[in-house]
């Protein structure tokens, strides 16, 4: 009897000393993320050099030091953390590192600076520079183009962006412009195709669409290529109706554009338009398609559809 006594004080005590110790320990590293967030670069140094595992030490929603330097934007912390062995790809409850917040603070500023530069006269450059690029090499300038926001790009060269440099496109801030049209352009024409029960489409306004389909066709057909893919991703909902337009058009340097939104957004009609467009890549790629999601092709007659070049 005395021995499971003895048994079971010595757990209870156990207990108490273990949850004390996961208690001081707790307090120790909300001592440390306080220090972070308050930007006290000699307090942390301290305290991370007297007992190292704090700089790993999470709070409740698992996020550790380095997490909260990049999160307040506290980047001169966050370097004196990495420089004292943080690690930044540890993950949170929410599966965000801080290298990743990192990324998303940096590809957040472009944004952020065109805003300013379209709402106030006296943009503020952040820590990243006016030419700190987003996820697809895009600057504040190259949004401000992209957006016809003149005026903001105008106080962005004041503040000394970069006019030359390229996006992962390759093009130039001033070029976004005529991005940006072209992909105005395919969807007004998209917005005009209308579709029958039978699955025929026509214009509802030919004399528009013909306007249209004269300007797209002298643009350059790389920038038309791009412009294509970007308004199917965009508007996905319209896939069938812009790869109609592109169909219409016929402009050859797109096929290969065209075939691979096909492989991914593609469905059973598009395909047939494919099949019947009497474009052979495309044709090949419907044929692609259909054997990938289990369908056969059968030809018959009297098949109508949009030929390619038609419009």
């Amino acid at each position: 009897m005395l021995f499971w006594f003895l048994v079971v004080v010595t757990a209870a005590v156990a207990i108490v000393y273990g949850y004390r110790r996961w208690q001081h320990r707790k307090r120790l590293v909300q001592s440390l993320h306080e220090a972070v967030r308050r930007g006290d670069l000699r307090e942390v140094r301290d305290r991370v050099e007297s007992d190292h595992s704090l700089l790993h030490g999470t709070d409740t929603y698992g996020d550790t030091a380095l997490h909260h330097a990049y999160r307040d934007e506290r980047f001169d912390m966050a370097d004196l953390l990495l420089e004292l062995g943080a690690e930044p790809s540890l993950t949170n409850n929410r599966r965000e590192s801080p290298e990743r917040i990192f990324a998303a603070l940096r590809h957040g500023t472009a944004r952020r600076l065109f805003d300013e530069a379209a709402a106030s006269d006296h943009p503020q450059v952040g820590q990243f520079g006016v030419d700190e690029p987003d996820a697809l090499g895009w600057t504040a300038l190259h949004l401000a183009y992209y957006h016809g926001h003149e005026d903001a790009a105008e106080r962005l060269i004041a503040l000394g962006a970069d006019a030359d440099v390229r996006n992962t496109y390759g093009l130039k801030p001033h070029r976004m412009r005529e991005l940006a049209k072209t992909e105005s352009r395919l969807l007004e024409l998209a917005a005009l195709l209308r579709h029958d029960y039978t699955g025929s489409a026509s214009w509802t306004d030919p004399e528009t669409a013909s306007r249209h389909c004269r300007w797209l066709r002298n643009q350059q057909h790389a920038m038309y290529s791009l412009a294509l893919w970007r308004a199917v991703k965009q508007s996905v909902p319209r896939t069938r109706s812009l790869l109609g337009v592109a169909i219409r058009l016929g402009v050859a340097e797109s096929l290969p554009v065209m075939a691979s939104l096909l492989h991914d957004f593609g469905n059973k009609r598009i395909a047939t338009d494919y099949l019947n467009c009497g474009a052979t890549e495309l044709e090949r790629a419907a044929k692609g398609w259909a054997l990938a999601h289990g369908y056969t092709v059968t030809y018959s007659n009297g098949v109508s559809g949009a030929r390619w070049g038609s419009a």
